[in-house]
């Protein structure tokens, strides 16, 4: 090619034959002269790299080893001067130093300069998001709609929330101040933003703060571990304004349901029943897809009864309200039969679903170590299967101590059977006042249910003999369900809850509580923030172990101390436990055991 040095435009056969070409196109005419076929003319790729100028590094040019490309001819030349007066101006040095300038020598021929590092800043919030979604624990429980407001296709407001946490969470995690204060700042920005926006808020429009709140609330338990309950006062206020048929479509369904187990959480800690048990509020949003209420759901619509249980107890316990605690007692059992025919539904969907293993012992444990009972581990076909067998098992754990606080010495409730699980409850106790039927007659039912159940490691309806065997189940699936929970893609509601109550009924066992303590460990201290929240709801109020000291010995929730794997404990609350996470103001209540009377002249208990 003319006046380019070096290169030559004739075909490539030509080249590769060291002949002039002829250069006709699209192929040459001495090719074909020769009967060689001609191979064109297009040209390969070359890529020219430059480096950007500056001094080369001389503390790293005795460790580095030539390339095999020399530097461009001008650098080159530089480098070499400035080498050479070097050497100049030190003639008396030692053989040593001159070997080193000759290798500073030989770097500067391949490595004139060195590139300065790329900044990072630009890849910042890349980097938070993917480590935020893949390592907080509450991402699951934000399914789908968290993600949908970290890409931006839910409104600004919940964008900006995203950002603050996972730019906190990031910064927190990599020990980054820089990254810290810019999620301060972030937060600071999308709370100014949503304070302002708040001022214009209607009935129209409630729904939409309801993501961005959600996420500053995420912001406070995993990034400031604060237990601050102002959102969710704010949570509360912005649902009434939209009533429940404003969530009837995605995503403001999946975060209505994230949002109402939030709330449940908050009002079992404050003993004060929620408007979430207001039928309206168990229908409407699942009204225009029935299917769409997953079961964990439809055990929340039992759970979210369970405040209102708590605040007519300490009612009638501070009143002696008779017709009250009348009441209470028919909408426990009610309460008792949803759940076991939601157990028998779980069961007919699911066959099979769980099996015994070998458990694993967690870290610093020998097998020989693993408490009585925790010896196998119960696996399941997949995460969401043991969430929901958990998460039964923590209701079931709230019914038992209301019907075990009201009618202590009762004969167990029997189960309905699987083939009558839509129809309705069974029959109550023996020593209700509305059964005339003897106990013998139940002992034949229960016993004749029971030879009919499906074989499965898992408890059954009416099974279950005191609040320890729930608790072992959970125990049992826990470990599952933190080998698989980073793995699922399913919505995580109410999953830290079952353990806590199972931490809670094993607590004065040290054996039991290490075990609990140590598989949880290495998850982020927002965990623990949110299980001390859990065990400080129940502390004042699970008083089932006052009542199994002073009760008959025949009742169901009595449980014999010569027993090794169900024994029941005292509830005596650790409070050392609490205090090591809590945060600084945060009141840890006294327990009070409740008097137990001698006597019940009126036939209640």
């Amino acid at each position: 090619m003319v006046g380019v040095p070096g290169r030559s435009s004739g075909c490539h056969t030509c080249r590769a034959r060291h002949i002039k070409c002829d250069e006709r196109k699209p192929t040459c005419l001495r090719c074909e002269k020769s009967g060689y076929t001609c191979q064109g003319y297009k040209k390969p790729i070359h890529f020219l790299i430059h480096t950007a100028a500056g001094p080369s590094s001389s503390s790293s040019s005795s460790e580095s080893s030539a390339s095999a490309s020399p530097a461009p001819p001008a650098a080159r030349a530089k480098a070499l001067a400035k080498a050479r007066a070097q050497i100049q101006q030190k003639p008396q040095d030692a053989p040593d130093q001159r070997a080193v300038v000759r290798r500073k020598q030989q770097f500067a021929y391949y490595f004139p300069s060195v590139p300065q590092e790329l900044g990072l800043d630009s890849f910042m919030e890349d980097m938070a998001f993917s480590f935020t979604f893949s390592n907080l624990v509450y991402s699951s429980f934000g399914r789908p709609w968290l993600q949908l407001a970290a890409k931006g296709r839910i409104d600004d407001m919940s964008l900006s929330a995203c950002r603050a946490l996972a730019l906190g969470f990031f910064g927190n995690s990599q020990r980054q101040k820089k990254i810290q204060d810019k999620g301060s700042s972030e937060y600071g920005a999308s709370l100014r933003l949503l304070i302002k926006e708040l001022s214009k808020v209607d009935q129209k429009n409630a729904g939409k703060y309801i993501v961005p709140v959600m996420v500053l609330l995420m912001y406070n338990f995993s990034v400031t571990k604060n237990a601050d309950f102002s959102h969710h006062d704010g949570l509360k206020q912005l649902l009434l304004l939209c009533g429940p048929e404003k969530f009837q479509h995605q995503p403001w369904l999946s975060a209505f349901e994230a949002t109402r187990d939030l709330l449940i959480s908050k009002s079992l800690l404050e003993r004060k029943r929620t408007f979430f048990e207001e039928s309206k509020w168990k229908i409407i949003p699942w009204a225009l897809d029935p299917a769409a209420k997953s079961p964990s759901n439809a055990l929340l619509d039992v759970l979210c009864d369970v405040p209102g249980f708590l605040e007519d107890e300490m009612t009638f316990k501070a009143t002696n309200d008779i017709p009250l605690r009348l009441g209470l007692l028919t909408r426990v059992e009610k309460s008792l039969q949803e759940l076991y025919h939601w157990r028998w539904a779980w069961e007919a969907r699911n066959p099979n679903a769980a099996v015994e293993v070998p458990a694993k012992a967690p870290a610093d444990y020998k097998r020989s170590e693993i408490p009585p009972g925790l010896e196998t581990a119960l696996h399941y076909k997949n995460w969401l299967q043991a969430n929901e067998i958990c998460l039964y098992n923590a209701v079931l754990l709230w019914v038992l101590r209301f019907l075990g606080e009201l009618r202590p010495a009762a004969f167990p409730y029997p189960s309905p059977s699987p083939s009558s699980q839509h129809s309705s409850p069974s029959p109550p106790a023996a020593s209700s006042p509305q059964s005339n039927q003897s106990s013998d007659d139940y002992s034949y039912l229960q016993d004749h249910i029971f030879a009919n159940m499906p074989r499965t490691p898992l408890l059954l309806p009416g099974q279950a003999r005191s609040l320890r065997q729930p608790a072992m189940e959970i125990c049992r699936s826990f470990e599952y369900i933190l080998d698989t929970f980073t793995k699922s893609d399913d919505t995580a509601l109410s999953w830290l809850m079952p353990i806590s109550l199972a931490y809670y009924v094993v607590q004065d066992d040290e054996e039991y509580a290490r075990w609990i303590r140590k598989k949880l460990d290495g998850f982020e201290e927002g965990v623990w923030i949110s299980m001390a929240f859990i065990i400080m709801s129940v502390t004042s109020t699970f008083d089932i172990w006052a009542v199994l000291q002073n009760s008959n010995p025949d009742s169901v929730y009595w449980v014999d101390r010569r027993s090794d794997r169900y024994e029941a404990f005292p509830s005596q609350f650790g409070t050392q436990f609490l205090q090591e996470f809590r945060e600084p103001g945060m009141r840890i209540p006294v327990r009070r055991r409740p008097t137990i009377p001698s006597e019940d002249p009126e036939g209640i208990t």
